[in-house]
């Protein structure tokens, strides 16, 4: 496999695949701490650009490929005239941050994951209220305690202290409730991964050949917030991805690469039919003569 660039390495051009395949390695102290496949027209090696910082991760080629890059000043221009391209890269990176710490068991073997990403922060906060609602009903037990006759104090005191405790509680089940639910984007389907906490897991998933539309939909809070539910319609239903950050950068992230199955899978069919074709026609003996 030929190298690209290894970690530890100035940072000097931005990449998108062309043709082939390649591997990114996350390398932390010269171990590989995690590792996910670039296929056609994903972009890498924005990170350390927009870091200032040298390459934490190598890059090499599984097979043949083709590659475009622009050098740093020219990315750097680009981000200048483009804004929007920024936040695109913003929401992609993070994405890729998750996914070198995370495995999913059921992928295929020519699966893979380009995206994926929690729930917004800005959900967990808004679903952290019922433990603060708590955690405040406690604390005002205590303060009414201060002038109450012993025996009451008592009670209340005890009041307080479970309502405190409650909200502790209820303030992990959500964090850990939120860090176990995941939305993936993979070159061959869309998932949306609930964990429920005690519970067994439920998976939804939409096949990217089959995606018709993707819309956006957004409350109030979450404009301000930004985040909102990405609805994606099939032929035989919906998937719906609640809470999702930068929820247009995603809709627009699905569609891209709906469109790429989709023109793959014209690939594959004209492929089939010329070759169906050259065989009726006896070429294909011939050729292989």
């Amino acid at each position: 496999n030929q190298l690209l660039y290894s970690a530890g390495d100035r940072p000097e051009n931005f990449y998108v695949v062309v043709t082939g395949r390649l591997l990114n390695q996350d390398i932390e102290e010269g171990r590989r701490v995690g590792e996910y496949v670039l296929e056609p027209g994903d972009p890498f090696g924005a990170e350390a650009l927009l870091s200032a910082e040298d390459r934490s991760s190598a890059v090499s080629a599984v097979v043949e490929s083709e590659v475009l890059y622009l050098t740093q000043a020219d990315f750097k221009w680009m981000l200048g005239q483009f804004p929007e391209v920024t936040r695109s890269l913003n929401h992609i990176l993070a994405g890729r941050g998750l996914l070198a710490d995370l495995t999913f068991d059921f992928l295929e073997a020519n699966e893979v994951v380009h995206f994926v990403a929690r729930k917004h922060i800005g959900y967990l906060w808004f679903r952290f209220t019922r433990a603060m609602l708590l955690a405040i009903f406690g604390m005002l037990a205590f303060y009414f305690a201060i002038g109450m006759d012993g025996g009451l104090q008592f009670y209340v005191v005890m009041a307080g202290g479970l309502l405190l405790f409650a909200a502790v509680g209820l303030g992990i089940w959500e964090a850990l409730d939120w860090r176990n639910d995941f939305y993936l984007i993979t070159n061959l389907r869309v998932v949306w991964l609930e964990q429920v906490l005690l519970r067994s897991a439920s998976r939804i998933e939409a096949p990217l050949a089959s995606i018709q539309a993707v819309n956006v939909h957004t409350s109030l809070f979450g404009r301000l917030l930004g985040f909102g539910d990405v609805i994606v319609r099939t032929f035989t239903g919906t998937v719906l991805m609640p809470s999702v950050g930068e929820p247009v950068l995603t809709k627009h992230l699905i569609e891209d690469f709906a469109g790429r199955s989709r023109k793959q899978d014209r690939k594959a069919r004209h492929a089939t039919i010329r070759s169906a074709v050259r065989e009726s026609l006896g070429l294909e003996e011939a050729g292989r003569e």
